[in-house]
C-alpha cells in the first residue's frame, strides 16, 4: 500500500487526494465484495429472504444509513487531521502522534462495538455509536 501511496503521491496528487482515491477505491471494493455474500436474515414468519428483498428491508437501510455516516464522518476527520492541526499551530511531531492515537482510537472503537454487538442488538449499538459521536463533537457548536 505504501508503494501505490508514493507512486500516487509521486504523480503531483496532494494527501487528500490519496486519501480520496484509496476511499474510493476501498469502497468499490467493498461494496464489489458484499455483491458475493448471502445474506441469512430471515422474516418473522420464518421465510427466508432473497438478496433484492434484504436490500430493500428497513433493516438493510437503517444499518446502511448508520454505518456510512459513521464511516464517512471517521473519514472526513482522518483526513483532515493534520489541517485542522497545523492551522491551531500544532508542531508536526504531535501532529503524528496526535493521528496515530486517533487510528488507534478508531480501531479500538471498532473492536468494542463489535463485541458489544456480539451481545446486544446490532441496531441498538449503531444508534448508540452516533449518538456518542454526535454528542463528542457537538460542544464547540453549543457555546
Amino acid at each position: 500500500m505504501s508503494e501505490w501511496a508514493a507512486l500516487v503521491l509521486d504523480s503531483g496528487r496532494n494527501v487528500l487526494q490519496l486519501l480520496s482515491l484509496v476511499g474510493v477505491v476501498y469502497g468499490a471494493l467493498i461494496v464489489l465484495f458484499s455483491l458475493l455474500i448471502r445474506p441469512q436474515a430471515k422474516i418473522v414468519r420464518g421465510d427466508k429472504l432473497s438478496v433484492r428483498q434484504f436490500l430493500r428491508s428497513g433493516y438493510f437501510l437503517r444499518f446502511f444509513t448508520g454505518i456510512f455516516l459513521g464511516t464517512f464522518a471517521g473519514l472526513l476527520i482522518i483526513g483532515s487531521l493534520k489541517l485542522i492541526g497545523e492551522e491551531g499551530g500544532i508542531s508536526s511531531v504531535t501532529l503524528v502522534h496526535s493521528v496515530s492515537l486517533f487510528a488507534v482510537a478508531n480501531f479500538l472503537g471498532r473492536l468494542t462495538w463489535g463485541a458489544l454487538t456480539d451481545h446486544w442488538s446490532a441496531s441498538l449499538n449503531v444508534f448508540m455509536a452516533l449518538l456518542l459521536q454526535g454528542v463528542a463533537i457537538a460542544p464547540p457548536y453549543l457555546g
